[in-house]
């Protein structure tokens, strides 16, 4: 590799994060962080070329055509996609968006288990003072 390529390799990378990125959220709707659109961006670039290569293995080694090849990366596209929507969802239903002052306060209701009041004496509902 010359010189030349390494920055072209980094604003690709970071072209495709920012598509999964902006994918995910706009596709759900809802307005997050920009720290959890990029986290779900960067979850989705990395997953998506393990499922492309899971699924399309056997196709790919018999080199028949490149349909089947193109179907089975646009679906490795859609489930890494999917994967950074559930990444962004469960991150926003643990600790709503200007709810939480710190990873402190979002893990207060762990200390006693999922069910009940945790360490804090708070009730479940209230870990990020959403209730």
């Amino acid at each position: 590799m010359t010189v030349l390529v390494l920055p072209l390799i980094f604003v690709f990378t970071a072209l495709t994060v920012l598509v999964f990125a902006v994918g995910a959220r706009r596709l759900l709707g809802l307005r997050f962080s920009f720290l959890r659109t990029l986290i779900a961006g960067v979850l989705a670039f990395l997953i998506a070329s393990p499922i492309i290569t899971a699924i399309s293995g056997s196709v790919v080694a018999k080199r028949t055509s490149v349909l089947p090849e193109l179907w089975f990366v646009i679906l490795g596209v859609t489930i890494a996609l999917v994967v950074g929507m559930v990444f962004l969802v469960v991150a926003e239903a643990w600790c709503r968006a200007g709810r939480c002052r710190g990873w402190s306060t979002c893990c207060a209701g762990c200390a006693g288990g999922w069910a009940g009041r945790g360490a804090t004496g708070r009730s479940a509902g209230s870990w990020c003072g959403a209730a």
